[in-house]
């Protein structure tokens, strides 16, 4: 897959990851390989309250693989200049008290 920025990982899918996290109480479980999320939710679902909860794990898998192939920074200090407030002209700015 191409390598993306950021300005093209796809904001529905952002959004619906987001919703998905957000609609209900969840457990997040990681071992050396894997990372599981187990959500907190009634058994049974409608047919169309299913589909629905299929589409957002959907995109939810959809954006972090969006983010595996995008040039964010993953070395801290290149991340917090990019994407951190507190940085303005590539050095850390200071708050004056």
């Amino acid at each position: 897959m191409a390598n993306i920025t950021l300005k093209d990982i796809t904001p529905v899918h952002f959004f619906n990851a987001v919703k998905l996290l957000k609609s209900d109480n969840y457990s997040v479980y990681c071992t050396l390989n894997s990372i599981e999320i187990r959500f907190d939710t009634k058994q049974f679902f409608t047919k169309q309250e299913s589909d629905e909860r299929f589409e957002f794990c959907e995109h939810l898998a959809v954006f972090l693989a969006e983010l595996k192939n995008s040039d964010i920074p993953v070395d801290k200090d290149d991340f917090l200049k990019n994407f951190s407030p507190v940085w303005r002209n590539s050095r850390k700015f200071l708050h004056k008290k």
